[in-house]
């Protein structure tokens, strides 16, 4: 597979974060922990039980605290001045003074305990999972007592009348009774049906009700016999007041009335909606507290008519903090205030509808709207006053928004229908409303009296930002996206965010005119709303948490969840240095706002890099001062990051935040590697966690799956990645053999640069079923690399036969195949049947053409056949013609007896004088298995060779092996017959014999090669010839291209390269021999002509010819001076002209120069400051030529590029030494001359 550079985050914790403070609950207080009972120990004092926590009141409910933490709680009870609590694990609190104090006490039990029951002061008795613990002692001493170990629920309640006698109710309605404390217990009541929440209750010895949430049972007896007294409800708790009178709630929070025992339940009223009710307590027929889920308290003086929660539990849908002190919530239709900081909250007033939006201004003027209506209140949201004067749309589409600058100027926008959707504007603080536009934003959102930005709602498709800079009159869109935008806010006119899609968010410092993604896909800052405190610190909030981030939303960690009390919804508020959230069931909690004063981060978001350079990325925030040596380190090492880098950036002002990356390359191949941000501030180097990516192998070149188009053609494909080099010459390369990929063609991309890649090629001209080995080639550097894999690939056959016959009990069969052509049509199909292997009779097939089949589905062709002997065996085969050539199935054979047929084993010589040994077993109904022939030099055999040993049956199988010339010798005579098991019993054929021929094969004494090589470049005119010395018929390979010859093969046009020559008899592979040749391409002409010495009026001129065929003629100056077969040599030329070298080859090109007669001169020598060196006529056409001036150290002191003026070259020397020096001047050819600096 292709490996990648893995960026893996270690997610270590830096050492300078600071831990975001602890969350207050402001609402509902004292708990939002779920109530798992509540009793009474007198009037005043009353206890609520969850599973964290004891509460307690002194006045009689009228105010509610935590009197202490627990470790478990499931059930509370208390009878004069004793009480207990029980939990999970065994645990269990006692108290002795009413509650006071509470200490733990060990009853030896390790069991989830549910119920608690006190009977008198001495007596208690308390159910685990499925047993009793009981005390006689007021709890000193403990014993256990099995209910009914074969009942594998759990105890939901029991009731003990006294010491003796008691009863319990299992989840799965069975009531159990016990008259001897517990040691014994019998079925008293089996109801049908599971629940979690039965009950059981007595007045006395002989009567008592029962239910588990599917009807209310009575008995009057004791428990001998039960009564189904009420199936109309479902009480799943009560609370008894006396024998008659008792009040219990449904799983609804519906609340009931019994006056008759609870035979029969009077429905009083809803508590609320929403509310789940855990447990129920009345002192007496007008006094009641009920308790729920969430920390709910309810208490009703009226009998269950009226109830009045100890705070509001209705979800928050706005939450506004004016002050320190004083804030207002929206929870459903009511409206609440606060003046000491959310300490305790009082109740204003309510709407007719729930309240969607409110806007305060002071704290008496706010702006409110419900789904239909706008209202303004002036007395602190204690009344309300509809403000619709101007308003003519229809509102039943709803509102959405409303947001005030001041007192008199706002805003209010709605309407989900295509022709409510509208903006309204007051100026007069909602006397009037003015229609600004067509339009319904979900949010809007004042920064000053002339700039406002608003969020458009159009049917979940929100991609609209716009923007008023005219205090909402006239507006503009200024962001139009795909996805749809969740919320957005402003710091300040020009800085501002906005959440997209999933989790995307953008920024924008120019008041919209640009946005910036900033983060993509971050699951912290997934969903929901954002709120910023500050250009940097903001809020993304949504169902159940709150996620933070310090650095413009780079970055985000989560600061908060309320998971376990599942929030539809959260509402944030920021004011100065806290933080306000609401949620369902009225809870509200607050928190300060603490920021680091510099972030740094890594903002690696890829998981694979695969190329260099490796790109390293973070972000580096200053919430104070500025930020300076802003660099990566990085090591091998965790512990070592001993390499740095700058980053792109090195320094952040005050209060500002930048994105900075650095590049590494020239890293190590299949390494791990460790990086880091820092940045220094005050003095203080500030760090980013430590992460980790891997290096890959320098390269890696995979094949993937390839598709089999047809018989002759394949179609691969190739991953390759390249780390920190380019591939070049890629190609795919292959053959018959996998040690032997002698054939090659070109990848679609030759190369590649660095990192991954997809290339592809089709092979084509293949051979027809045959498997195909592959591998990738390419360059690296010049070095040829191969891929890791080597694919194996079968093409299809020319064609498929699948055959199976169908016979009847009279004397008929039908001959079927499936059949699929993959090279051409198939016409002329026949099956061939008869009772032997010669099979004479023919029916032509239905249909009898089958044309080219490009897919994999199939054809099918049939045949009926009449008039048969069911005594004999029938064989048969389907023939087509496929072209110009016959072509058949195997042969198949079926009869109607199930009988075994075995026909005559035969022997054939093979052209490579190996021996085939056949025949053809049909097994009919017997089981066929270990299939053998044995063979030797006498009938004793000695030999013997597998053919099939697994068993088959019905299934004709024609059975064949060969035995290699290798085991056998000339003239010989040989033994041999056919063994198989049937049914576990032997089968041995007749004995027949085969006699050897004399045999020939190809070796290197009785053939000749001979080959030429290329003539002329780029001509292909090599060529290769084979001649045998014994004429024959001779199949030769060359690159798997088959020529056939008798007694000379003569190949020409032969390109240049590497040949693969394979040379057999025909039909036999054994005297194949193969070897490898070479044609050599032509070069061109090459070598050197330097000119010697000079004389008065000739040139003695040395030629060193490199590559080129002799003999090499020489031209002087277009007249041919001499001939010469050596490749050095000299010749006299004249004075000056072109010198020009040819080869036997005209086509092998040129060697030429000219010899100049000029020499070049130097004046004046000696010189004082500057000389001047005159340079011969045809150097001097050159307009620039390198000059070097050397010491006798041989030191360059001047070496520069001069241009030549007039034929003539001046160079300053009036900074050399006094002393003797040397110029050398590179014209056609170097000359140096010496001179005398004065």
């Amino acid at each position: 597979m292709i490996k990648k550079l893995l960026i893996l985050s270690l997610f270590l914790t830096s050492n300078y974060l600071l831990a975001q403070s602890s969350w207050e609950l402001l609402n509902p207080k004292p708990t939002i922990l779920d109530g798992e009972g509540i009793t009474f120990s007198s009037d005043t004092n009353g206890y609520i039980l969850n599973n964290e926590e004891l509460l307690h009141t002194d006045d009689g409910g009228e105010t509610w605290n935590i009197k202490q933490n627990i470790d478990s709680g499931n059930d509370i009870a208390i009878k004069n001045t004793t009480g207990y609590i029980v939990g999970d694990y065994g645990y269990v609190l006692k108290t002795t003074d009413g509650g006071v104090n509470w200490s733990k006490i060990n009853i030896n039990s390790g069991q989830n305990l549910g119920k608690v029951y006190i009977v008198d002061d001495n007596t208690v008795v308390i159910s685990g999972e499925r047993y009793l613990y009981k005390t006689l002692n007021n709890g000193n001493t403990w014993e256990s007592y099995s209910v009914n170990p074969d009942n594998y629920n759990s105890i939901q309640d029991l009731f003990f009348i006294d010491s003796l006698t008691g009863y319990v109710v299992f989840r799965d309605g069975i009531v159990y009774k016990t008259i001897d404390g517990g040691t014994t217990w019998t079925e008293s009541l089996a109801m049908d049906n599971y629940n979690s929440n039965a009950f059981i209750h007595f007045f006395n010895d002989l009567s008592g009700v029962v239910s588990n949430g599917n009807g209310i049972y009575k008995t009057t007896d004791g428990g001998t016999s039960w009564t189904l007294v009420n199936n109309s409800v479902y009480i799943e708790s009560i609370s008894f007041i006396n024998e008659s009178t008792g009040y219990g709630y449904d799983s609804n929070g519906m609340i009931y009335r019994t006056d008759d025992g609870g035979e029969s339940w009077l429905f009083i009223t809803e508590i609320e909606s929403n509310i789940i009710p855990r447990d129920l307590y009345f002192f007496d027929e007008a006094h009641g507290f009920v308790i729920g889920r969430d920390g709910v308290i309810f208490e009703t003086l009226d009998g269950g008519v009226n109830w009045k929660g100890y705070t509001f539990y209705n979800s928050i849908s706005q939450l506004q903090f004016l002050t320190s002190t004083t804030a207002f919530v929206a929870a459903g239709k009511d409206i609440y205030t606060t003046i000491d900081s959310g300490d305790t909250w009082q109740y204003q007033s309510s709407l007719e509808q729930e309240v969607i939006n409110f806007k305060f201004l002071s704290e008496t003027t706010g702006y409110l709207i419900t789904t239909n209506f706008v209202y303004k209140s002036i007395d602190g949201g204690m009344s309300w006053i509809k403000k619709d004067n101007g308003i003519t749309t229809n509102f039943l589409d709803d509102l959405f928004s409303v947001d005030f600058i001041d007192e008199n100027i706002g805003i209010i926008s709605g309407g989900a229908s295509e022709n409510n959707k509208v903006v309204y504007k007051t100026t007069d603080g909602g006397e009037t409303w003015n229609k600004q536009e067509s339009i319904s934003f979900k949010q809007i959102e004042f920064i000053n009296s002339e700039t406002v930005y608003a969020l458009e709602d159009s049917n979940y498709s929100n991609n609209r930002l716009f923007k008023s800079t005219d205090g909402g009159t006239t507006w503009n869109a200024i962001y139009e996206g795909e996805s749809t935008i969740s919320s957005f806010d402003f710091v300040d006119a020009n800085t501002g965010y906005f959440k997209s899609g999933y989790s995307n968010l953008y920024k924008t410092i120019d008041g919209g005119e640009n946005w910036n993604l900033i983060d993509d896909n971050n699951y912290y800052s997934s969903g929901g709303k954002i709120k910023f405190y500050n250009n940097n610190v903001g809020y993304s909030y949504s169902s159940g948490e709150v996620n933070k981030t310090e650095n413009g939303g780079y970055s985000w960690e989560n600061i908060y969840n309320n998971y376990n009390y599942y929030s539809e919804k959260i509402i944030l508020s920021l004011f100065e240095d806290t933080m306000f959230i609401g949620e369902n069931k009225g809870q509200i909690r607050k928190t300060s706002i603490d920021y680091n004063s510099v972030k740094v981060t890594l903002l690696d978001r890829h998981d694979y890099i695969d190329k260099e350079p490796v790109v390293m990325k973070g972000n580096v925030t200053s919430n104070t001062d500025e930020i300076t040596d802003i660099k990566f380190l990085y090591g091998k090492e965790y512990s070592v990051l001993d390499n740095e880098i700058p980053a792109s950036t090195t320094t952040v002002e005050a209060l500002q935040t930048e994105t900075v990356n650095a590049e590494l390359e020239g890293l190590e191949a299949n390494t791990y590697y460790y990086y880091q941000l820092v940045g220094t501030s005050n003095g203080v180097q500030y760090k980013s966690d430590i992460r980790t990516f891997f290096t890959p192998n320098e390269y890696e070149i995979y094949i993937g799956n390839s598709y089999v188009n047809d018989n002759t053609s394949l179609e691969l494909t190739a991953e390759i990645t390249s780390f920190n080099k380019k591939l070049t010459a890629i190609e795919f390369i292959y053959g018959t053999k996998s040690d032997s990929l002698i054939y090659s063609v070109p990848a679609d991309l030759s190369t590649v640069e660095l990192g991954q890649h997809q290339v592809k090629a089709k092979l084509t001209e293949l051979t027809p079923n045959t498997t195909y080995f592959v591998k990738v080639k390419a360059l690296r550097d010049g070095i040829e690399i191969f891929s890791y894999n080597t694919r194996e690939i079968k093409t299809k056959p020319d064609y498929i036969f699948e055959l199976n016959a169908y016979y009847y009990n009279d004397d008929s069969a039908t001959l079927q195949s499936s059949v699929y052509a993959y090279k051409e049509d198939l016409k002329e199909v026949t099956f061939e049947y008869g009772t032997t292997l010669d099979m004479t009779n023919s029916i032509a097939a239905t249909p009898s053409e089958i044309p080219l089949n490009e897919e994999f589905s199939s054809d099918w062709v049939y045949s009926e056949i009449s008039e048969l002997d069911k005594n004999q065996t029938y064989f048969y085969r389907l023939k087509a013609l496929q072209g110009e050539e016959y072509v058949y199935s195997e042969i198949k054979a079926f009869n109607y007896s199930g009988d075994l047929s075995v026909t005559e084993i035969e022997s054939i010589e093979n052209e490579d004088h190996s021996i085939l040994l056949k025949a053809y077993i049909y097994p009919g109904s017997n089981y066929v298995s270990n299939v053998i022939f044995e063979y030797g030099l006498s009938s004793e055999y000695g030999n013997s060779i597998t053919t099939i040993s697994e068993s088959f049956y019905y299934d004709g199988n024609m059975v064949e092996v060969t035995i290699p010339k290798s085991a056998l010798s000339e003239n010989t005579t040989y033994f041999y017959r056919l063994k198989f098991d049937i049914n576990n019993e032997e089968y041995i054929s007749n004995g027949k014999t085969f006699i050897t021929n004399e045999r020939y094969s190809v070796n290197e004494d009785n053939y000749k090669i001979e080959f030429t090589n290329e003539t002329c470049v780029n001509k292909g005119n090599g060529s290769v010839k084979i001649t045998p010395i014994i004429v024959q018929n001779y199949e030769a390979a060359i690159n798997d291209e088959i020529y056939q010859f008798t007694n000379e093969l003569f190949v020409e046009d032969m390109i240049p390269g590497k040949y693969l020559v394979c040379l057999k008899i025909v039909g036999s592979e054994e005297s194949q021999q193969c070897f490898e040749i070479e044609i050599k391409a032509a070069e061109e002409l090459t070598g050197d002509i330097a000119n010697n010495k000079k004389t008065i009026n000739k040139n003695s001129v040395s030629f060193y010819i490199e590559k080129g065929t002799s003999p090499f003629r020489v031209v002087s100056n277009g007249r041919t001076i001499g001939t010469y077969s050596s490749r050095s040599f000299e010749a006299i030329i004249e004075k000056e002209g072109l010198v020009e070298v040819y080869s036997s080859l005209p086509c092998e090109g040129k060697i030429e120069k000219y010899i100049s007669n000029k020499t070049i001169s130097i004046y004046p020598n000696p010189i004082i400051n500057q000389t001047i060196i005159t340079l011969p006529t045809r150097e001097s056409k050159n307009k620039d030529i390198h000059i070097e001036v050397i010491d006798n150290s041989g030191k360059v002191i001047i070496g520069n590029t001069y241009p030549v003026l007039n034929n003539a070259v001046t160079i300053d020397m009036s900074i050399l030494n006094p002393g003797m020096y040397f110029i050398k001047v590179y014209s056609d050819q170097v000359e140096t001359l010496k001179v005398v600096k004065k």
